[in-house]
């Protein structure tokens, strides 16, 4: 990219090592650098001007985002194992005994993915984003339940999962434990189909809380999904408020044109 009559440039104040990391996974995500691809110490520090210490330790930022694994002769190889998640299929309701579609999808990977559900608790007074998510009246409540999502037992993500008190009283939802075949077929029993969805994804730095219990690599960020789901009517049934490791997911959505909202 020609940057030459843009705005002067700002030198990048970050450390050798993570600016290399930056360029390096920029290489293997779009593609220039493919899977399978031996990436060798010494051609890496003549073509990048860095020394030794300076590579390896960008070499082990790439392994600890999974972006690449330890070769046979002593080198790193190009890997890439993002999974891929579609939001639209989350929210496919299934029969009551069939397993969560998405889970099903990833495990045909040879991924072991699972949800342990950490809480669930009712919430007096829900934070003003998720009463205003939900419509919720003066005073009323809300149920949230707290979930974990792991790949192979390694922590992938944290998921906040909040309802309406009054929809979910009395269901599974409350009896603290999980639902198999997921949340959205439950509520396509009770009457509340997921309809629609709107997402709200962005990027932040994780919490203390966050980096302790995802165990994340080194200047990783999150990506936050905040997901309202709407029912017959335009009632909002469901709101999930998901921080997930980004080296460990890609988004990918499929849609087609449509009258503006």
């Amino acid at each position: 990219m020609d940057l030459a009559a843009g705005p002067p440039e700002t030198p990048d104040q970050r450390p050798m090592h993570e600016r290399i990391t930056a360029d390096l996974r920029e290489e293997i995500l779009s593609g220039t650098t493919p899977p399978g691809t031996v990436l060798r110490h010494a051609d890496l520090t003549q073509r990048l001007g860095a020394d030794d210490t300076t590579v390896h330790r960008a070499l082990r930022n790439l392994q600890d985002e999974h972006l690449t694994a330890p070769h046979a002769d002593g080198e790193m190889v190009v890997g890439h194992h993002r999974q891929t998640m579609r939001p639209a299929q989350g929210m496919s309701p299934v029969g009551p005994s069939e397993p969560f579609p998405w889970l099903v999808e990833v495990r045909r990977r040879g991924i072991d993915a699972r949800f342990t559900l950490l809480e669930v608790e009712v919430l007096p007074e829900p934070p003003a984003r998720i009463v205003e998510a939900l419509q919720l009246a003066d005073g009323q409540r809300a149920v949230l339940g707290h979930l974990l999502l792991t790949f192979d037992g390694k922590p992938a993500a944290l998921i906040k999962v909040y309802f309406a008190y009054d929809i979910v009283d009395g269901t599974l939802i409350t009896g603290r434990r999980l639902i198999r075949g997921g949340i959205p077929s439950l509520l396509s029993h009770l009457g509340y189909p997921a309809l629609r969805c709107v997402d709200l994804v962005t990027a932040q730095t994780p919490t203390q809380e966050q980096n302790t219990i995802l165990r994340l690599p080194e200047t990783v960020p999150l990506l936050r999904t905040f997901r309202v789901a709407y029912s017959t009517g335009d009632r909002p049934v469901i709101v999930t408020d998901a921080v997930e490791a980004a080296h460990l997911f890609e988004l990918q959505y499929e849609f087609s044109p449509a009258s503006p909202r």
